[in-house]
């Protein structure tokens, strides 16, 4: 299984994924997403959601191959899955129960259009620089310079 619990746990903690597209000349494009999940028709399956995302449709219809990145923007720790994506319309049966996962997460204001299914074919751990320069270098102190740099507040407990 390619997408284990712990890539799980960071596509659920993830406020954005970033798609990475090309077209068929190879002139990338990346654009955020916001609503994405792990697919539920098939396995080792990425969901996102195709809310504004023109010319990632544009180029997956010219060239499937994709980069789906996501990160706990506080940690600086999370995966890049690679592989090939499809653009699912609301026609495909089998699609009904990601749309409706979709739909939950994105609420009543915004329209999912169809989705793009990523099948993926290798994921890599992604680490912030300091990591891999400090073995040492922990989680915690890792969260408590993203609570300080961004100006967040930690809740209590």
């Amino acid at each position: 299984m390619i997408i284990d619990d712990t890539v799980k746990q960071y596509l659920e903690k993830s406020v954005l994924c970033w798609l990475a597209t090309a077209n068929e000349r190879g002139a990338p494009n990346v654009s955020p997403k916001e609503y994405f999940c792990e697919g539920l028709c098939q396995p080792d399956t990425i969901i996102i959601a195709n809310i504004a995302s023109a010319k990632s449709i544009d180029n997956l219809k010219k060239n499937s191959q994709v980069c789906v990145s996501f990160i706990d923007i506080f940690e600086q720790l999370g995966y890049k899955a690679l592989g090939r994506a499809k653009n699912i319309g609301r026609h495909h049966s089998d699609a009904a129960p990601e749309f409706e996962k979709l739909e939950q997460l994105a609420g009543p204001d915004l329209e999912v259009t169809s989705l793009m299914r990523v099948t993926v074919s290798s994921i890599e751990p992604i680490s912030a620089p300091r990591y891999q320069l400090d073995p040492e270098y922990t989680v915690p102190e890792q969260l408590e310079t993203s609570f300080q740099s961004y100006g967040v507040l930690k809740s209590p407990g």
